[in-house]
């Protein structure tokens, strides 16, 4: 089902308007990235009805209470576990670096500046 408002490379996908596909990926079939994107859609839009035909006084006391109850727990966990896996790689990263700075010249190269001064 096409949409009058949208350009014929747009698709409807049930009664939602959806983003035209990319090209296939290698190894991804198209038809499964369009059904995923298809259900993704319908449920924002579901998301967004209940959100619309809730009162204005009540989404603002949901948003307080959001706000006073901070982020969710599993997503700390999760930020934490990111943080500690970044930490990991660069504790990593630094096993064989020196632990004292590098000279940048040679004290032969050092020596033809000063003579140069």
């Amino acid at each position: 089902m096409q949409s009058m408002l949208f350009p014929s490379e747009f698709r409807s996908c049930g009664g939602v308007p959806a983003a035209p596909l990319p090209p296939p990926m290698a190894g991804c079939p198209s038809l499964l990235q369009a059904a995923e994107r298809c259900g993704t859609l319908q449920q924002e839009v579901e998301i967004l009805r209940h959100a619309a035909a809730m009162p204005a006084d009540e989404r603002q006391r949901q948003r307080e209470q959001r706000a006073a109850e901070g982020p969710p727990a599993d997503l700390m966990r999760q930020l934490g576990a990111v943080a500690a896996a970044n930490r990991r790689q660069q504790l990593a990263e630094g096993v064989f670096r020196p632990s004292h700075a590098l000279p940048t010249m040679s004290v032969e190269q050092f020596g033809e500046l000063e003579y140069k001064r």
